[in-house]
């Protein structure tokens, strides 16, 4: 009879009091609480974190469609330019042989030319859109070097363009009284002599950038 009174003492000392479980309890199911809350904290930003990255490669994949549609259209203007620089070259070959003629006292022609170069429209729009949007930054970092690499050449490209045409008005302008080489003054023949001899340069700078541009267009709308 003692041993089990004896066992019976030590069983209701080792059962904690009430309060004491009550507190146990508790704060175990604080801990579960906030082991679910973390848990859903953590897989909220997850999916926030996936769905931005999937908005992020969206939009670098849009952008770089863009551009390569935009450079095919322009690849497009660039052939048409170069296939009328050929002939646009030989009719300012002959009139700069006209004026020297007529500066040598020889006959020339009348001087009568179509003063006009066709220029290639090259857009870079879509390039601009995808900085200011903040695309670039989402595209592989070759991508984003071979497309700045191709908008560069454009640009240079472009900007002879400009000074062609700024170039083709002025050797037209001292032959606007008719063309007729035999009505103009030896200084006029020397300025227009001069003029042309410029132009061709440039039109001669101009195919060999094309060339090169259109090696760029090439190498970035080559499958990979």
């Amino acid at each position: 009879m003692i041993g089990s009174a004896d066992a019976i003492a030590q069983d209701a000392t080792s059962e904690p009091p009430p309060a004491r479980r009550a507190h146990t309890f508790r704060r175990g199911d604080v801990l579960v609480e906030l082991a679910v809350v973390t848990a859903g904290v953590l897989i909220a930003l997850s999916v926030d974190t996936v769905r931005v990255w999937r908005t992020h490669q969206s939009l670098a994949a849009e952008a770089r469609a863009t551009m390569l549609s935009e450079v095919t259209q322009n690849k497009k203007a660039l052939e048409q330019a170069l296939a009328s620089l050929g002939p646009t070259q030989k009719m300012y070959i002959r009139a700069l042989r006209d004026a020297r003629a007529k500066l040598a006292g020889k006959r020339a022609d009348s001087g009568d030319i179509n003063g006009s170069v066709t220029l290639a429209p090259l857009s870079s729009a879509a390039y601009t859109t995808a900085e200011i949007t903040g695309a670039l930054g989402y595209m592989k970092y070759d991508d984003v070097r071979r497309f700045a690499a191709v908008y560069e050449a454009q640009r240079i490209y472009q900007s002879l363009q400009e000074q062609i045409a700024i170039d083709v008005w002025a050797v037209g302008t001292p032959v606007l009284f008719g063309g007729d080489l035999s009505a103009a003054r030896p200084q006029e023949l020397e300025s227009w002599t001069h003029g042309l001899e410029q132009l061709l340069a440039k039109l001669l700078a101009l195919h060999g950038f094309g060339e090169g541009l259109r090696q760029y267009y090439d190498g970035i709308l080559k499958p990979q």
